[in-house]
């Protein structure tokens, strides 16, 4: 009798796993395949905004700001967090929050982003902007 019990304990588990699973795939940011023209800004601790526009075949925001990394004056580097990629760093301005309360904010097309740089998608027309924030 206990055995059942377990066994429908790990299938129900396996049912739900699937589910979650599921939705997430279902709710996926989509990407965009092919040539997309955009800018991605950088406005630091200041308020000095630098731009950088150029043409990408990136589908996330990560591989633009890598692509950007090895072709322009642009640096930047992320740690892998809860989320995907974290920004700690963008043109030599360390943003740590434990320190100084202060983070890389993402915006997208003057919103702020729902997804880290790993997850965002990259579209045609798009602007971002990475902002020196500070909490």
């Amino acid at each position: 009798m206990k055995n059942k019990k377990t066994l429908w304990a790990v299938i129900g588990v396996l049912v739900l796993a699937a589910v979650l699973a599921g939705v997430f795939l279902l709710n996926k940011p989509k990407t965009s395949a092919g040539s997309k023209h955009v800018v991605l800004e950088v406005k630091d601790n200041d308020g000095y905004v630098k731009g950088y526009e150029t043409d990408t075949n990136a589908a996330y925001l990560a591989e633009l700001m890598d692509e950007l990394k090895a072709s322009a004056d642009f640096t930047y580097e992320a740690e892998d967090g809860d989320y995907g990629l974290f920004v700690t760093s963008v043109n030599n301005l360390l943003a740590d929050y434990d320190t100084t309360q202060s983070y890389w904010a993402i915006y997208v097309n003057g919103e702020y982003g729902s997804y880290g740089i790993s997850e965002q998608p990259v579209a045609d027309g798009d602007t971002f902007t990475l902002a020196y924030e500070q909490g």
